[in-house]
């Protein structure tokens, strides 16, 4: 029987000394494998702790890719131990307005007044 382990336990383990990820419900230690990723450690390690399913079947894997993931499988992840994702609606925090912002367009108006009134009385002579 392979070992059992929660979402929260392999989101542990997201650096290039541990790395676990998670790809099809199994649990792999891929932290050997690293410097041998063809795509880059950056790949890895940035779906290190996480399911990298989607990832890993977008990629288009070769059969090789997929027998050699066996060798770095420790076992399954509890599916019931998945992080549940909101579904309530929660509105971001309204901004403050401090004393200077709310004057509409004057602080940009009396600026382009001023650049007008110089150009016409530069150039109108």
């Amino acid at each position: 029987m392979s070992k059992i382990f929660s979402f929260d336990e392999v989101s542990s383990h997201k650096t290039s000394d541990s790395l676990w990820m998670i790809i099809e419900g199994s649990v792999y230690d891929i932290t050997k494998f690293i410097s041998d990723h063809p795509g880059g450690e950056e790949v890895l390690l940035e779906l290190g702790g996480l399911d990298g399913t989607e990832a890993f079947e977008d990629i288009g894997h070769s059969d090789g890719a997929r027998e050699m993931l066996k060798e770095y499988l420790i076992g399954k992840v509890d599916p019931d131990s998945k992080p549940q994702k909101k579904t309530t609606y929660e509105p971001l925090p309204s901004k403050e307005k401090s004393k200077d912002a709310g004057q509409g367009l004057l602080p940009v108006l009396v600026p382009l007044a001023v650049i007008a009134a110089y150009a016409y009385f530069k150039y109108s002579s």
